[in-house]
């Protein structure tokens, strides 16, 4: 007897026709994070990595944050976001608000 396969059903699955359906435009928001990823592991070696200013982390850090919001707009945009809940959800929430308490908490 075969197993059976369960699937999850997205808790938000919003799939139509955004405002980047049209090919042309479907093809700059594939280029777009693709782009800044590039930029980012390219640039990145070209700063100094001296011990009291870390440009080329700050460099690194601001790219990657720069890749994942324009792949995030870009998934909002088609209107393909789609989030699935997991057993992960809920240490992932401690986690945000254990290092709110502790940013707080030092400044």
């Amino acid at each position: 007897m075969g197993r059976k396969k369960h699937f999850r059903s997205p808790l938000i699955a919003v799939k139509g026709s955004g405002a980047l359906s049209e090919p042309g435009l479907a093809r700059l928001g594939d280029l777009v994070p693709a782009f800044l990823l590039s930029v980012t592991l390219l640039l990145t070696p070209l700063f100094p990595d001296e011990k009291l200013n870390r440009l080329k982390l700050i460099v690194l850090g601001l790219g990657f944050i720069l890749t994942a919001l324009s792949w995030a707009l870009v998934q909002v945009l088609r209107e393909q976001w789609t989030y699935v809940r997991t057993k992960l959800d809920l240490f992932l929430l401690l986690y945000l608000g254990a290092a709110v308490l502790y940013t707080q908490s030092s400044q």
